[in-house]
């Protein structure tokens, strides 16, 4: 059994509780193996029976009849025998039968006169048919049985969390059960040195590999780091990994744990880790079984070769994770498991925190296996033959003249020809859900663009705010006003991404994150750097990691910052004289629609 602090006080508190104190506290622990066991009413009809909690059957034998022994004194004697005898008399006299029936008492299990003696009449209970089975238990197997019935418990719910929560997610979209498993990825080595950036080392350069597979893989490393451009598909893709996986795996989603920093210790974690999966928010005893929880957890994945592996999805929508001491801690508290890892976040936060990450996890990478360093998977943008396998799962199950219209845009898709209207957009699997839902109620259009585009920005940036704990430029700010803002930011960052050639006006390919560091502060009035802030909530992603103190950002698609260049100019009352003509096809739209 875990020796923790959790499992100690629950002994000691065990050990000095008498009588009906004692019966109250060995109930939460019994309903472990036993979830319907109930407390019958003191010293009447039932205690008269040798019965203090049991297990109620309308008809026939109980399952369970327990009789609980707090006893006052610290060492057993003849006293203790007697009482214990004269409670299995009672059962045995009475008209009740059971398929297990318990002796629990509060002492060790040391005093041999006492086990001998008791022992006897329960297996009197046993010959005359009063029960199947009759234990004695003393406090110290009381805890050990717990502990199995808890470790029971939580593979039990591990992989009925995965599926329930798999879902969920599925269900945020109209597409959302569709899953293509084999992706472009790039897989990279990071290898941690003290005081030293980690260095990054490749292992293979983006190929179509099946994710899921790849993530729970024994590869020689320590963990493993998914990241991702945001809707890249990365809480799809672990999601499908738990659920297929013949291990046990715990996923979690960090924006569900404390935004504090005072989980301090691995079984604070884990206690955390356990609540967010909310296996027994059920109980009235919640809180003791979570406490008893997190220790047993940590227990397991502390073991060596322990069958399970943990997935924490999302470190960049926890604000503890947002800063260096955030990740430290975490890190020391995943340096002592030694079971397989796998955290993801997004390239966004990945990138921008680079110095960080370096300096955070090299605790968590060298502790139990120097040198072993971690895997770095980064998913990268779909290719057409992943969009037509998506496209076609949603047109194979579409019926009426959504199915036609779906067709025709996986035709487009097919024949190359859907830049024309769409840019790059398809090949996010997150806007390639915003285009199909629009293809289905309106058919594929070439008008209207820039407010499509718009209000799909618009509605990754709700998206993002609404995860509770992620970090904002200002959380204060009403919803509609913060996006509104964001929308501005955007336009005004695309407004700056241009240079003067001969023959105009061309676009930049990325711009400096101290530009937007200082355009945000004015926006937003806070005097915090909000860089990381703006690219969790826009459609800005950084082109490289972060080295020193800048970091070249730029939008995520082209046709995303086409569109909020031609918004800026029709914003700034400007000409469109001289810009590239897809800047000035979205002119025209936004200053028609506008006027």
């Amino acid at each position: 059994m875990s020796r923790s602090s959790a499992w100690r006080r629950l002994s000691y508190s065990l050990a000095v509780a008498t009588e009906l104190d004692f019966q109250t506290k060995v109930l939460p622990v019994l309903r472990l193996c036993w979830p319907s066991l109930i407390e019958t009413p003191n010293r009447k009809t039932w205690d008269k029976k040798g019965i203090d909690l049991l297990v109620w059957e309308d008809q026939g034998s109980f399952p369970c009849c327990v009789q609980c022994k707090g006893f006052h004194v610290q060492n057993l004697s003849y006293n203790q025998i007697r009482q214990a005898e004269e409670s299995i008399d009672k059962f045995l006299a009475s008209d009740v039968t059971c398929d297990t029936y318990l002796l629990v008492h509060n002492r060790d299990g040391r005093h041999k006169e006492f086990n001998t003696r008791v022992r006897q009449r329960l297996d009197q209970v046993v010959s005359e048919g009063k029960a199947m089975k009759a234990h004695l238990w003393d406090r110290q197997t009381l805890l050990n049985r717990a502990f199995d019935w808890m470790k029971t418990t939580l593979d039990a719910n591990l992989h009925q969390y995965s599926e329930g929560l798999l879902g969920y997610f599925q269900s945020l979209f109209k597409y959302g059960r569709y899953y293509v498993p084999t992706v472009p990825i790039a897989e990279r080595r990071l290898v941690f040195k003290r005081g030293e950036p980690c260095s990054v080392k490749k292992i293979h350069e983006v190929e179509s590999l099946e994710v899921g597979k790849l993530l729970l893989s024994a590869p020689e490393t320590r963990w493993t780091l998914l990241a991702g451009m945001f809707g890249s598909g990365k809480s799809m893709a672990v999601l499908h990994a738990a659920t297929s996986s013949d291990q046990a795996v715990i996923f979690v989603r960090c924006s569900t744990l404390p935004a504090s920093p005072l989980m301090t210790s691995t079984n604070m974690l884990l206690e955390e880790i356990v609540k967010s999966l909310d296996f027994f928010k059920e109980s009235e005893y919640q809180d003791l079984l979570c406490e008893l929880a997190g220790p047993t957890l940590a227990t397991l994945l502390r073991n060596p070769n322990p069958p399970y592996a943990l997935i924490l999805d999302g470190l960049d929508e926890n604000r503890v994770y947002s800063n260096l001491s955030g990740l430290q801690l975490l890190s020391n508290q995943l340096a002592e498991l030694t079971c397989p890892i796998v955290l993801t976040t997004r390239t966004e936060h990945l990138s921008s925190m680079f110095g960080d990450f370096s300096s955070a996890f090299y605790e968590f990478s060298t502790k139990n296996g120097p040198g072993r360093g971690a895997r770095l998977l980064e998913l990268g943008l779909w290719e057409k033959k992943q969009v037509i396998q998506f496209v076609g799962y949603a047109e194979s199950e579409t019926r009426g003249v959504g199915k036609g219209r779906l067709q025709e845009f996986l035709d487009l898709v097919k024949e190359s020809r859907y830049e024309v209207l769409y840019g790059q957009l398809p090949l996010s699997p997150l806007f390639l859900q915003f285009i199909l839902e629009d293809v289905v109620e309106h058919g594929v259009r070439k008008a209207d663009r820039s407010l499509l585009i718009r209000s799909w920005v618009e509605r990754k940036i709700r998206r993002d705010r609404a995860l509770a704990e992620r970090i904002s430029p200002e959380r204060s700010i009403d919803m509609e006003d913060f996006v509104a803002r964001m929308i501005r930011l955007m336009e005004d960052i695309a407004g700056s991404m241009t240079s003067t050639t001969e023959e105009g006006y061309a676009l930049t390919e990325s711009i400096s994150s101290d530009v937007i560091s200082e355009k945000a502060s004015q926006l937003f009035n806070v005097s915090s750097d909000p860089v990381l802030g703006v690219l969790l909530h826009s459609a800005l992603v950084p082109v490289s990691r972060r080295c020193g103190s800048s970091l070249d950002v730029a939008f995520a698609f082209k046709a995303i910052q086409e569109c909020f260049l031609g918004a800026y100019l029709v914003r700034q009352d400007l000409s469109d004289d001289g810009y590239p003509d897809a800047v000035k096809s979205f002119y025209s739209e936004i200053g028609l629609a506008s006027g």
